[in-house]
């Protein structure tokens, strides 16, 4: 069933909200174009039942509040063209992970751009992650681009982090602070900066994490 708390966002061309069963075979056929997801970071589910049980997977992580993903639709079409996530909440030092992918059909037209301004502004402001890290391969240019325009920082190079299609690969590590994404915020209200903005329309639930706890020697 649904979830009615699920935190559906919009922005000016996109409607970020729950996967559903009928995503199946839209999502089955972006993964199963090997090119293009070649750098996804894990191995890519093989048929219609796999992909079936990422999405239950997602619902039940999103229950535990372990993660929550997030399916992108175009207000101008029907159909999921890709997903993006923030997985391995950490309720303790307020932070997770980021994660994406596109139909290569939809690429070059700033549409993830789009959808994670969204997904970072929820996670900063509505959540109260204090950081969001991301993982990338050194040779996934247009990722390395997307992390770039939301201002992620790079911080370094992890030997053999990742391990699909039984190989094991050097991952670069990114993140962002909840300060510089306000500082990013600043700029853009400023007009200093082009970074796309979520619609007025978004509607985030309102979970918050817990405040953070300082502790004296």
């Amino acid at each position: 069933c649904r979830m009615h708390d699920f935190p559906r966002l919009e922005t000016s061309r996109l409607v970020l909200r729950e996967l559903v069963q009928a995503d199946i075979p839209a999502l089955t056929a972006i993964y199963q174009d090997k090119e293009a997801m070649r750098w996804r970071g894990a191995d890519c589910p093989a048929s219609p039942e796999q992909v079936e049980q990422m999405v239950n997977w997602f619902a039940n992580a999103r229950r535990a509040n372990s993660e929550t993903q997030w399916g992108i639709e175009r207000k101008s079409a029907p159909g999921v063209i890709g997903i993006c996530g923030l997985r391995s909440w950490d309720l303790h030092s307020h932070q997770c992970l980021l994660g994406y992918e596109l139909d290569p059909a939809q690429r070059s037209n700033g549409y993830m751009a789009e959808a994670l301004s969204s997904v970072l502004e929820w996670a900063f402001l509505t959540i109260g992650f204090n950081r969001v890290t991301a993982c990338v391969h050194p040779e996934n240019g247009s990722s390395l681009r997307v992390l770039r325009r939301q201002a992620f920082r790079f911080e370094g190079l992890m030997r053999q982090a990742g391990r699909w299609d039984d190989t094991y690969h050097d991952l670069m590590a990114f993140s962002l602070l909840r300060a510089d994404f306000k500082a990013v915020l600043q700029a853009r209200r400023a007009g200093a900066c082009s970074m796309p903005s979520p619609s007025p329309s978004s509607t985030p639930v309102a979970v918050r994490l817990p405040e953070q706890q300082h502790t004296t020697a």
